[in-house]
């Protein structure tokens, strides 16, 4: 199960790093994200062996992978509330918590300390010219999840799908969802304060959250399936990719028909869950 645990984890890192790298840019978020990614992995490891004598190793590696994020971006600072938060919700010891901050602080202390002893002058106006940026900047996301470009179909409605999966899940079982719930609200802080300006690669970090979000409440739309979840899986997700990966190529087609058909295919499935096709009712999910 650990195992399988860890595989999943490795499997988002791939996904989101090929979604980055595909962009052709060189982006810090390349390895921001991993690194997340990671020290969450190596955290949830700990807390599965946190009765083991050396499970203090595993801490530290966490603490040391959590100074790497930062180390690659300042937004990588969002890690830190979501790993303390995960070791007070598991009722660790004070001395657990240093295990995790020191090799943070170490890691980080010793580049900037390193950093400042080279160039002094340098770093001082850095970190003010970086404090002077525009505040509550990067409000380009919000924009684009309300403003939703509806031309016969929802034309990209991913991240919309996985915001609207995390309120879901948030809401049905936060205990079990905290994680990506507290990571989303600890990176969403980080970055409005921080993000100064509209670069489209600042929200990139959210990707895990709103992936791992949307699989959970697809998996539980296959599971349980009802009326709201059903049409919302069809109107957002459903439709996107029907528009990009059947409509962009065959614009000629009778495309609408199409999409009228599994229209009533998804309203006979709603049917079908809802009992209101008794005899059929065998068959269904």
């Amino acid at each position: 199960e650990i195992l399988y645990n860890m595989m999943e984890k490795f499997e988002w890192i791939l996904r989101i790093s090929t979604f980055v790298i595909s962009s052709r840019f060189a982006l810090l978020e390349n390895l921001l994200i991993p690194f997340y990614l990671l020290t969450i992995s190596i955290l949830l490891l700990y807390i599965k062996f946190k009765q083991h004598k050396y499970s203090w190793l595993i801490l530290i590696l966490s603490g040391v992978t959590a100074g790497l994020a930062f180390l690659v971006k300042v937004a990588g600072a969002f890690i830190i509330p979501v790993c303390l938060y995960i070791l007070y919700k598991n009722k660790v010891s004070f001395k657990k918590y240093l295990h995790f901050l020191l090799p943070f602080s170490l890691v980080t202390l010793a580049y900037y300390s390193y950093a400042y002893y080279l160039a002094p002058d340098l770093i001082t106006r850095l970190l003010f010219n970086q404090a002077n940026r525009n505040f509550f900047g990067p409000l380009n996301i919000f924009y684009s999840l309300i403003t939703i470009r509806f031309q016969n179909f929802p034309l990209d409605t991913y991240w919309f799908w996985g915001f609207i999966s995390l309120l879901i899940i948030s809401i049905r079982n936060y205990s079990k969802h905290y994680i990506l719930t507290i990571s989303f609200v600890s990176f969403l802080m980080v970055y409005l304060l921080l993000g100064g300006v509209n670069y489209p690669w600042y929200p990139l970090p959210f990707l895990p959250i709103f992936i791992s979000a949307a699989a959970y409440e697809t998996y539980s739309l296959l599971k349980h399936p009802s009326l709201v979840s059903l049409f919302s899986f069809f109107i957002l997700p459903f439709s996107s990719s029907f528009y990009w990966g059947y409509m962009v190529y065959r614009q000629n087609e009778n495309n609408i028909s199409i999409y009228r058909l599994f229209l009533l295919l998804f309203v006979f499935l709603v049917l079908l869950t809802q009992n209101k096709i008794p005899k059929l009712r065998k068959y269904s999910f």
